[in-house]
């Protein structure tokens, strides 16, 4: 039987993988830095590709400034970071909503393998002490020590053991805030500092991947992080310029109908412009929405049934029968019938670990799928369904 993922936060649960997937496909996101951060605040910017986090480099330490992505013009978070073997600076902000956090860190909670992948590239893995919804951490050095009880499982992300991060007492415990779940408020009575990571809401990859300088400065390698989130910048751009001198863009259909409900990429999202950057067009690409459009399956066979690309993400793996299983209809859809659906299986690979810090590998994945006669390459995270 088809096993789609959906990418709906189901209740009481905020995983890695669902974060994910909002991140790709379903973010819907406020424009702009934190104008005071920005315009008015001394010393030099160390973020441009980002719309929701700001970072200024100030005499010995960093202001890290996050817009709130519910609220345009307004501040979700502040925080100072300040070198653990330094004096508290004199020009800190005196504002109650600041955390003051002295890096480097030591130990971390993470919420999500989002996270926990970029710790891991920046070489500080072994600092992650406890994980949130530990079941969908697939992540290997995780795994292998949630298994081995080196890791504790601190419970259901909205819902958390309060007494496990209490006895864990980390530096920081790092997880994504949600608007309709923001139980997240109760951690800060733990006394730890709560890092709300809304890099999901970005719309741009590049935008997205700029939040490895966050955590590289958190763990005082800000030049590490920088030189790795320029790698990065760098071959993905190297991808879409290539791809933009293709004669043809295809329309390429996204994911499949869950629920009666098939979600859309609307054309200002995310999905949308790694597919476009990656020489392909979404179906509603003269929308302007930022988010994910909810479809009945009819409006969507309509206007995309001839798109001669099919991608989507799965949790678990599936076949051509399977499709046509779900909908007759499907059947009749170019991709499937000329053989060019494609899919990653979530609940063993690595798409989800990968596409927040490293979108220049899930860029050359589409670019192969979307353009075989111009990226000659082996899939890294899709296969074609058969």
């Amino acid at each position: 039987m088809l096993n789609l993922m959906t990418r709906k936060l189901t209740s009481g649960v905020v995983s890695a993988i669902f974060s994910a997937i909002v991140s790709a496909l379903v973010a819907t996101s406020c424009s702009g830095h934190n104008g005071a951060a920005k315009n008015n605040e001394k010393g030099d910017t160390l973020t441009h590709e980002s719309a929701m986090l700001t970072m200024i480099q100030h005499d010995g330490w960093i202001r890290a400034t996050i817009s709130d992505p519910w609220s345009q013009g307004k501040t979700l978070a502040t925080y100072c970071l300040v070198p653990r073997d330094a004096e508290m600076p004199s020009d800190l902000p005196k504002d109650a909503s600041t955390v003051v956090v002295r890096t480097p860190i030591r130990s971390a909670v993470v919420y999500s393998s989002v996270y926990a992948q970029g710790i891991e590239d920046l070489g500080y893995i072994k600092t992650v002490t406890g994980v949130a919804d530990a079941e969908y951490f697939t992540h290997g050095y995780v795994r292998e020590h949630l298994d081995a009880g080196d890791i504790v499982n601190i419970g259901n992300s909205s819902s958390p053991l309060m007494e496990r991060i209490v006895d864990l007492s980390p530096d920081v415990l790092i997880l994504s805030p949600y608007e309709a779940n923001r139980n997240d408020r109760v951690l800060d009575k733990t006394g730890v500092a709560v890092v709300r990571m809304v890099d999901y809401m970005e719309t741009t990859p590049l935008g997205r991947a700029e939040w490895l300088k966050l955590l590289g400065a958190m763990y005082g390698d800000l030049d590490k992080a920088t030189a790795q989130y320029d790698a990065t910048a760098r071959k993905y751009r190297e991808i879409s310029q290539r791809m933009a001198l293709c004669d043809v863009r295809p329309m390429v259909l996204t994911d499949t109908e869950i629920s009666g409900t098939w979600y859309m990429p609307g054309g200002g999202s995310y999905a949308a412009r790694m597919i476009d950057d990656a020489g392909g067009m979404v179906p509603w690409s003269d929308n302007a929405s930022t988010g994910s459009l909810p479809c009945d399956y009819a409006a969507v066979y309509e206007r995309a049934s001839e798109a001669p690309v099919w991608i989507m993400r799965t949790f678990g793996p599936i076949t051509l029968a399977d499709l046509r299983k779900a909908n007759a209809l499907n059947g009749n859809i170019k991709a499937l019938k000329v053989g060019n659906v494609y899919y990653t299986d979530t609940s063993t690979g690595t798409f989800f670990d990968d596409i927040a810090f490293h979108p220049d590998r899930i860029l050359g994945d589409y670019a192969a799928m979307i353009h075989p006669e111009v990226v000659k390459q082996p899939l890294k995270y899709f296969v074609k369904a058969q």
